[in-house]
C-alpha cells in the first residue's frame, strides 16, 4: 500500500491506496506537470462534487452548462479555445490561463488540463506547453483530431491565433519570477484574511488589494508582478484577486457578494476563526524569531 497526503488550509486527509492504485495517480500527475499530492486533491475534489449534484439531482432541475455557446462546437474544443484566448490574445502564461478558464467553467484545473492532453491524443501536458506556442501547428493538430470540426477550428481558432501572438522570429522575452521570493496564494490568502479582521472584518475591495500590496510591496514591485496578464491586470493584483475567490468560493472565508455586497469583502463567522489562527501563528512566529539572552550572573 501506497499513501498520499491531501493538504489545504483547512483539513489533511491521509489516505491508503492500493499500490496500483497509486501508481495510476503518480502516472497521470506526471503526465499532467502537476505533483501527486495537487493532482488527487483535485481528482478527489472534483469527483465529490459531481457525486453531490448528482445525488441532490431532483427529476425536475435542469442543468446548466457554463460552456453553451453559439459556434456549437464541443465542450472540449470550447475549454481549449478559452485557453488559447488566454494564452494568445492576453498573454497569459500556460498554468494561468488553465487557472482562468477553470474558474470561468466551474471546474477543477485537472479536467482543463485532461481537455488539453489526452483528448486531444498529446502524450503530455509538457507536449500541450509546446504545441500551444506554435499556433499555426495547435491549430492543424485540432483539425486533424476533430476532422469533421476541422472548418469551425480553423474559423474560430484562426480568427484569435493572429491577435496579438508572436511569431517564431518576434518572441516577446518574458519578465522571470523574482530571485529572492515567489508569494504563493496560501500568502495572499493569510494576507487577506488577516487584514479584514484587523480592521473590523469588511473591507472595500481597492482597500484591501492596497493593504496586500503594501504588504509585499518590495516583491509586487518587481517586474514580473507588474507584468499585465489576463485583461491587462498587473500579476499581483490577478493573484489577489484568485485569492480572494479561493477564499470565498472555496474556503468560504469570505461572504459571497450577494451577503456582502458588490465591491465588498467581509469575513465569515469560519473565516473570522481562520484569521485569528492566523494571527496567533504569526505571533508566535516572532516570538520565536527574538534571541533569549542568558539571565545575569548574580555570583558575587
Amino acid at each position: 500500500m501506497s499513501m498520499c497526503y491531501f493538504d489545504n488550509v483547512m483539513k489533511t486527509l491521509k489516505l491508503l491506496l492500493p499500490d496500483h492504485t497509486y501508481q495510476i495517480a503518480s502516472n497521470l500527475a506526471t503526465f499532467e506537470d502537476v505533483e501527486i499530492g495537487q493532482f488527487a486533491a483535485g481528482i478527489l475534489s472534483e469527483a465529490l462534487t459531481s457525486y453531490q449534484a448528482r445525488a441532490s439531482k431532483t427529476p425536475d432541475s435542469k442543468s446548466t452548462d457554463a460552456a453553451s455557446i453559439n459556434w456549437g462546437l464541443s465542450k472540449t474544443l470550447e475549454q481549449i479555445y478559452q485557453v488559447c484566448v488566454q494564452i494568445w490574445v492576453y498573454q497569459c502564461e500556460i498554468p494561468e490561463a488553465i487557472k482562468v478558464v477553470a474558474e470561468k467553467f466551474d471546474v477543477d484545473e485537472t479536467t482543463i488540463r485532461d481537455k488539453c492532453t489526452r483528448r486531444i491524443n498529446l502524450p503530455s501536458f509538457a507536449s500541450f506547453k509546446e504545441l500551444v506556442l506554435q499556433p499555426d501547428a495547435f491549430v492543424h493538430h485540432l483539425c486533424e483530431r476533430f476532422p469533421a470540426d476541422a472548418d469551425e477550428i480553423r474559423r474560430n481558432f484562426g480568427n484569435e491565433k493572429k491577435m496579438n501572438c508572436p511569431t517564431e522570429k518576434q518572441v516577446v522575452p518574458m519578465a522571470q519570477k523574482p530571485a529572492a521570493k515567489e508569494i504563493h496564494e496560501l500568502d495572499l490568502i493569510t494576507a487577506i484574511v488577516t487584514i479584514l479582521k484587523r480592521n473590523g472584518g469588511k473591507m472595500n475591495k481597492p482597500e484591501v488589494e492596497k493593504a496586500v500590496f503594501d504588504q509585499y510591496a518590495d516583491v509586487f514591485r518587481h517586474e514580473w508582478y507588474q507584468t499585465p496578464v489576463g485583461g491587462g491586470v498587473p500579476r499581483w493584483l490577478k493573484n489577489v484577486q484568485f485569492a480572494r475567490n479561493t477564499a470565498c468560493n472555496i474556503l468560504q472565508f469570505l461572504k459571497s457578494p450577494d451577503e456582502a455586497g458588490r465591491g465588498v469583502w467581509e469575513l465569515t463567522e469560519e473565516g473570522k476563526k481562520m484569521a485569528d489562527t492566523f494571527i496567533k501563528q504569526a505571533t508566535g512566529a516572532i516570538v520565536r524569531s527574538i534571541p533569549r539572552t542568558s539571565p545575569p550572573n548574580r555570583q558575587n
